[in-house]
């Protein structure tokens, strides 16, 4: 499979950390490649995602159809140092006495080494100083994020994750018919993401 980058220009030799931080689609399929196709999708299997994936090199370029709650789901471990822990929508239900009704129980369990997962943040962080999504600077100046911004062909999707010390969000910009969007994930998510976070922290 042939893959260009998004800009069509082509840097020869670059760090993962590189390719990460500039959404660089060679070197992220050559990488998928030489892991092995079945390693990324047991990996994603790991981290949450249901469906059945079948090995396309594309795969590692995002072409797995998910929903922005599936999204946040594989991102849930990468926030908590390599712990995986499935995410619902009810942790308890309290009665009005104070009587704990119900309680989700706890089924976490490290799927990554802390270390691996250090790592990838730091290179998240990148993503949001100098990478794909460097806008945060000065849209939300003064705050620190980590995240990845997302576009797929044609512009149909666009997609940010993004996250601080408290809260994961997971945002996208599309259309229920599959028209472009013509929007970037950095044109489009990223500045709702933006513009959540100014408002939460207004309060």
């Amino acid at each position: 499979m042939a893959a260009e980058n998004y800009d069509r220009k082509f840097r020869g030799q670059v760090t993962l950390e590189y390719a990460l931080v500039h959404s660089l689609n060679v070197p992220t399929v050559n990488l998928g490649m030489q892991v092995g196709l079945n390693n990324v999708i047991d990996n994603l299997h790991k981290m949450g995602v249901k469906e059945k994936i079948l090995p396309y090199p594309s795969l590692v370029l995002g072409s797995v159809s998910l929903s922005p709650i599936q999204v946040a789901q594989m991102y849930q471990a990468i926030t908590m140092q390599g712990v995986y822990e499935p995410l619902t929508i009810i942790r308890a239900i309290v009665s009005s006495d104070g009587e704990l009704l119900y309680a989700r129980k706890n089924k976490a369990s490290r799927i990554f080494s802390k270390q691996a997962v250090d790592n990838l943040n730091q290179a998240l962080h990148k993503v949001t100083s100098e990478g794909t999504a460097r806008s945060l600077r000065w849209r939300n100046s003064g705050e620190v994020f980590a995240g990845k911004t997302g576009t797929t062909n044609d512009l149909n999707d666009s997609w940010f994750v993004g996250f601080d010390n408290d809260e994961l969000v997971t945002t996208w910009v599309g259309k229920d018919n599959n028209d472009s969007a013509e929007l970037t994930g950095s044109s489009g998510a990223l500045v709702l993401f933006s513009d959540y976070m100014k408002q939460k922290n207004r309060h």
